[in-house]
């Protein structure tokens, strides 16, 4: 043996000699050093031996004497620690190889190639350990102490270790986990870390940070298997498990178990390309799982049946999961009976996670997604749930009865708290952990989650989100938008061009306000170096959410944004050059006079950056905008958020706040909405300076305001390109397309002198009266929806079926249950599972000139071959025919998805008149029917016409009896919109009109402003 003693160590073998033993014994250091690759080859073992035992266990996890190997040189070892603590670390630059063979492993129990039978504390550190390649062991480590005679528990530590597979010449098949294995590769047979408490309940502890087992579990065996009662385990920052013949990781205990997966973002937490299961708990245990965090589970049971993630604790286990990933855990053989990629019975928690299904490597048969089993909880915010590849599905039916309560997913495939669902399988953008887009899922095909096919994180990217916290402040919020502090024009805080991502984020995160849905907004907005504030403002008792851009942000995008939580006037105030144009403390208080909606502050100044933008327009020196004017950059987050807000509320109107010189304009107010056009007819802007005039004249002040919609006023100062104007005046390209006026107008563009936006707010009381005057308020309700001749019935089925025109026809029928609408709103709508349906009593719909139009939202997941009604009037016959007179059954037709309506007029005359395809995909659908004496059938779908037919008129047709929702009125079995034993279905918003809708009506039926418009919706949830 060469072994070179250090002076420690030459002690240890005096301090006997001198009876000084007992008062040293608390730790030794051995440092081993290989000088020879002839010389015997247990240095290791032998410096291990060498040590006596750790001392007092007065700190209950003694480790006290280390083996430091000091180079990277290959070691031929088969360790045995025993009775005492120890930490076994490499020192040198390079980690050194230990070899582990049968013959060396013999004298361990089981043939593994490291034991620790120990009752103190064992650390490895910055080791690679590989089977020899002619000869490998059973297994790898196995610890079967993990407590003393009196039960406690000590803690096993993995720290920057290597486990790999033996590529040949002592090499390990992978040095980072990621890259596969190469063919021949020599592994580890059984389990490779096993960890095996005794006595059971021990309270130990197991470790690991920054350690990668690859490529080395060559059998049925795990690459972890941790069994300790009431102990705990830490998964830590930068491990990686992969490539395992066998499982993954395995739990398992009789009694609690505490285990917490702690990643980064830097460095997340990988489980992916083991053959069996990725992460498996076989435990009665009724704590498990406590954390997860940035980890990603993907491309496991690949040739198995069981899970990528099976979890089948007894208990009440609750898992907080946060920026996980679970993807593409695939069995070859595609038969998943009942279980799914994700199966458990615990209650999860999932806040900014993707679980998605078959990523291509498996077939596309039919399986299940996720399966809850009794006692399962699920919650999920900010998460995409990718339904995959035909077939695949969330199950939560399975077991149904026992399950438990489901947030954020109602009845499988609803969109609540910002849960994307697609229906196509996303393309993750690489199966290389390596790669940064590891953990993205690339182009999945969303269905939209509310007007406008907003996706979750903006066309078409999902990635996981930090948590941000939401910040909450009181006080005097006027005061606290006029400190915001925004950059000069010489500051060298320029301001950057958000990138297309960074648009698509902050555009969702305004979106999630607008909903509703703070955290997510809070989330998403920190990705963009923004805060979400919830800020209460006692002087005027109002609840207001503000976006700030953060001070050290260095990006001067575009400053402040302030949302009511309780929106009075449909007013938007927008202030694109506070400073330039000196409006900043004028544009917070009309925002506060006006109660308006939202609120909108630039933070830069308009000339910050020194690039041109390449909008139209230049200014009055000749020189074109800069990128930093917000009023002329159709790329910026000020855009952004004043398209969201039109997109929701299409109602409201924006207030463009500007000032001019003095000598611009004779008058001390120009008026405008975005473009040069005048016009004799009703417009709010000549409206709003009529108004003013009558003011000021009454006041007997000198000052007026002149509009440039008044004919033969000059068309100068009009902000024709202003592009948030544009969008508003119907341009889809507002950077470079002008746009025409649109009347009645929604963007006011208001140019002042000094004489008014300069000095007390006392200047502009009559800009404040004016608009509190001419700007509508949000009324105590929705607004009715837009009527075609009268609206004979409308049940917004908000959880039952009360009306809010018509015949109240009581509760639905069988099961039946409230459900999340369109909006995410809980409550709001009607899920209908198995036998469900709602029955509304007859009334007469045709009207005066034989039209009527008939509307409904739907979301359904095709089942089978069959028929699934949503509407149904008017008699079967005997034999199941449809055909008898004076009928209407409106239907999903079978796997296809398409929608069918089918007409039998009192004649006798018949046809079906069939939509588009794939309608039943899981998502919302708007669907309208319109019929007209003269102009024939429209269909609609999500207000886009798809189907005419003027040749079907209707000049005898009058249904008799009850309306049907969800059935057909004789009540098949099959023929039931949620067939026995499928998916259930919902619906929301039925009504009727005595005349045909015109395409514009159907369309604004469509987009009706959601349920925010309502003074009292926008609430903290």
């Amino acid at each position: 043996m060469s072994q070179r003693l250090s002076p420690t160590f030459l002690l240890r073998l005096l301090v006997p000699m001198l009876g000084l033993w007992p008062a040293l014994a608390l730790g030794q250091t051995v440092r081993v050093s290989k000088t020879s690759q002839t010389a015997d080859e247990t240095t290791i073992q032998a410096a291990i031996a060498s040590l006596a035992p750790g001392g007092s266990r007065d700190d209950g996890n003694v480790n006290n004497n280390v083996v430091q190997i000091e180079d990277g040189e290959v070691y031929r070892e088969a360790l045995r620690v025993d009775g005492f603590g120890i930490t076994i670390e490499g020192t040198g630059p390079t980690r050194p190889r230990i070899i582990t063979s049968s013959a060396q492993a013999a004298a361990n129990p089981n043939g593994f190639a490291v034991r620790v039978d120990t009752d103190q504390a064992v650390t490895l550190r910055r080791l690679v350990f590989l089977p020899d390649a002619n000869d490998p062991p059973f297994g790898g480590f196995t610890f079967d102490e993990f407590t003393d005679s009196a039960g406690r528990g000590y803690t096993v530590t993995f720290e920057d270790v290597l486990v790999a597979g033996n590529a040949g010449n002592d090499q390990p098949c992978s040095t980072d986990g990621r890259t596969p294995p190469p063919a021949g590769t020599v592994r580890y047979q059984a389990d490779v870390l096993d960890f095996n408490s005794t006595p059971t309940n021990s309270n130990s502890r197991v470790v690991l940070r920054r350690t990668i087992l690859t490529g080395a579990s060559g059998g049925t065996g795990a690459l972890v298997r941790v069994f300790t009662d009431n102990g705990t385990a830490e998964i830590g920052e930068g491990c990686v498990f992969s490539w395992s013949n066998g499982g993954g990781v395995l739990f398992s205990a009789a009694n609690n178990m505490i285990v917490e997966w702690l990643g980064t973002a830097a460095a997340p937490i990988l489980v992916h390309g083991c053959n069996s299961y990725g992460i498996r708990n076989n435990t009665a245990s009724a704590r498990a799982f406590d954390r997860f965090e940035h980890v990603a589970v993907t491309r496991n049971a690949l040739t198995s049946d069981v899970p990528g993630v099976l979890d089948s604790y007894t208990g009440t286990a609750l898992q907080r999961w946060r920026n996980v990933t679970v993807a593409s855990n695939a069995t070859q053989s595609g038969t998943f009976p009942a279980s799914g990629p994700l199966d458990f019975s615990s209650r999860i928690s999932m806040v900014n996670c993707i679980v998605a299904g078959d990523g291509g490597e498996g077939p596309r048969t039919a399986r299940n997604l996720i399966v809850m089993r009794t006692g399962a909880q699920l919650t999920v915010d900010g998460t995409c749930i990718d339904l995959s590849h035909g077939g695949t599905s969330l199950n939560v039916a399975w077991q149904r009865a026992a399950a438990q309560a489901i947030t954020g997913i109602d009845g499988g495939s609803a969109v609540q708290q910002g849960v994307g669902l697609t229906g196509l399988s996303p393309q993750f953008r690489t199966f290389d952990p390596a790669d940064p887009g590891f953990l993205v899922v690339g182009n999945p095909a969303f269905q939209k989650l509310g007007p406008n096919r907003t996706p979750l994180t903006g066309a078409g990217r999902i990635e996981p989100f930090p948590f941000t916290p939401i910040n909450t402040l009181t006080g005097d919020l006027q005061a606290y938008l006029e400190g915001v502090p925004i950059p000069v024009a010489a500051s060298t805080d320029k301001f950057r061009q958000p990138t297309a991502d960074e648009l698509l984020v902050f555009r969702s995160a305004v979106d999630d306000i607008i909903r509703g849905r703070f955290q997510a907004a809070a989330n998403k907005a920190g990705l963009v170096n923004y805060d979400l504030i919830v800020y209460r403002d006692t002087p005027r008792s109002r609840d207001v959410a503000v976006l700030r851009e953060r001070e050290n942000a260095n990006t001067a995008w575009g400053g402040v944004y302030a949302f009511a939580l309780a929106p009075q006037r449909k007013l938007v105030t927008e202030s694109p050059h506070p400073l330039f144009d000196g409006t900043r403390v004028q544009a917070i208080d009309l925002f506060f006079r006006t109660a308006s909606m939202a609120f909108m502050q630039s933070g830069t100044h308009r000339n910050n950056s020194p690039e041109l933008s390449p909008c139209d327009g230049t200014q009055s020196s000749g020189e074109p905008y800069r990128l930093s004017d917000m009023a002329h950059n159709s790329e910026s987050f000020f855009q952004a958020a004043h398209e969201q807000l039109h997109r929701h509320h299409t109602d409201t109107i924006s207030l463009s706040v500007h000032g001019m010189a003095a000598t611009s304009d004779p008058s001390d107010l120009v008026m405008s909405n975005g473009t040069s056009a005048s016009t004799s007819n009703p417009s709010l802007s000549r409206s709003v300076a009529q108004r003013m005039n009558q003011i000021l004249t009454a006041q007997s002040d000198s000052r007026y305001a002149v509009s440039h919609q008044e004919p033969g006023e000059s068309p100068a100062l009009s902000g024709s390109t202003n592009t948030q104007g544009r969008y508003v005046n119907g341009s889809h390209r507002p950077c470079t397309l002008s746009a025409s006026a649109l009347f009645p107008e929604r963007f006011l563009h208001m140019e002042q002198a000094p004489s008014v936006r300069n000095g007390p707010p006392s200047l502009w009381d009559f800009v404040v009266t004016t608009y509190n005057d001419l700007i509508a308020e949000f009324p105590a309700v929705s607004p009715a929806p837009p009527e075609g001749g009268n609206l004979l019935a409308s049940f917004p089925l908000d959880g039952d079926l009360t009306p809010e025109t018509g015949q109240d026809p009581g509760d639905p029928i069988g099961a039946v249950n409230p459900a999340a609408d369109r909006f995410g709103r809980p409550a709001m709508a009607l899920r209908l599972d198995n036998a469900g349906y709602a029955t509304i009593p007859e009334f007469p719909y045709m009207g005066p000139d034989y039209e009527f139009s008939l509307s409904f939202w739907f979301r359904a997941t095709s089942t089978g071959t069959g028929f699934q009604y949503m509407v149904s009037h008017g008699s079967i016959g005997a034999n199941g025919e449809v055909t008898l007179p004076h009928s209407l059954h409106i239907y999903l037709v079978g796997d296809t998805g398409q929608v069918r309506s089918r007409f039998t007029l009192g004649n006798g005359r018949r046809w079906n008149f069939d939509g588009p395809l794939g309608l039943g995909d899981g998502a919302w659908h708007f669907f309208a029917l319109t019929m007209s004496a003269t102009q024939g059938a429209a269909i609609y779908i999500d207000g886009q016409p798809v189907g005419t037919d003027a040749s079907h008129r209707l000049a005898s047709f009058e249904p008799e009896g009850t309306i049907f929702l969800g059935a057909r009125s004789d009540l098949l079995p099959a023929r039931f919109m949620a067939h026995p034993g499928g998916q259930p279905a919902f619906l929301d918003g039925f009504a009727l009109h005595d005349a045909a809708l015109t395409a514009g009506q159907v369309l604004a039926l469509f987009q009706e402003a959601p349920p925010v418009t309502r003074r009292d919706a926008w609430q903290v949830q």
